[in-house]
């Protein structure tokens, strides 16, 4: 259980940085401006490298104690029995090789990713985004809203609510 509450961990904080490497989106409730129309604002933020770099450092040592660990919680490392031999099953040792590919592929985008524009779509529909982050855009209503937020280097975090 203790193996299996480490790599539950490991997971998590992959997870948290794969999403501090991806631009920050913030909605306020949707609203109707009109009877065809809704109001959808926020505020986004580019990716903070400081924040990435953090958890990075508070992954790697944790990494390392989930990969020499003896005990198969999420899949084999190396088992085998009486006729089988299995290699790399473990599903947490993908996820977190998944995560550090990730992070060595966005480091160098970094400080694109933190100092370009960031762009904003709701339902397809450009909303200019002002300088403090804050954004607002109408479009027609549907009862499935999709904003997606795009940083200069190409790193987008969405998000789907449906309306009403």
């Amino acid at each position: 259980l203790a193996a299996l509450e480490r790599n539950v961990t490991v997971g998590k904080v992959a997870a948290d940085m794969l999403a501090a490497e991806r631009p920050s989106l913030v909605l306020t409730p949707i609203s109707a401006a009109s009877p065809g129309t809704l109001v959808v604002a926020g505020t986004v933020a580019p990716a903070d490298a400081v924040l990435v770099a953090r958890i990075l450092a508070e992954l790697l040592p944790l990494e390392a104690e989930m990969r020499t660990s003896p005990y198969s919680v999420h899949g084999d490392r190396l088992q085998h029995d009486f006729a089988n031999v299995y290699l790399l099953e473990n599903r947490m040792d993908d996820f977190v090789g998944f995560a550090d590919q990730q992070t060595v592929t966005w480091l160098p985008l970094a400080p694109l990713a933190a100092a370009g524009p960031l762009a904003v779509t709701v339902n397809g529909i450009p909303a200019p985004v002002a300088s403090d982050g804050s954004f607002r855009g109408e479009v027609p209503v549907a009862s499935l809203v999709t904003v997606i937020v795009s940083d200069a280097a190409g790193n987008r975090t969405a998000e789907r609510i449906t309306y009403p």
